[in-house]
């Protein structure tokens, strides 16, 4: 079963893109872009919570291997 999910979301402060893929490369991921100053993108699951961190205006992308069933996404700025 092919399984891969990506979803969007733009605002005057951020755009986040996160998803998982479970079929080829099983991983979590998001890949953020602040437009205010720096900024984290976030992924957390049950091997743990992981992080990335760029300057305004560019992106912070971090990929982790897909575990359990539990999976939370976010941008800090």
């Amino acid at each position: 079963m092919l399984i891969f999910i990506v979803i969007s979301y733009d605002c005057d402060a951020y755009t986040i893109e996160y998803g998982y893929n479970t079929s080829w490369i099983n991983e979590d991921y998001t890949h953020t872009k602040g437009y205010l100053g720096s900024h984290n993108a976030i992924v957390s699951n049950n091997n743990g919570s992981y992080s990335d961190s760029a300057k305004k205006n560019k992106w912070a992308e971090i990929e982790v291997r897909h575990s359990g069933s539990y999976v939370q996404y976010g941008v800090k700025y």
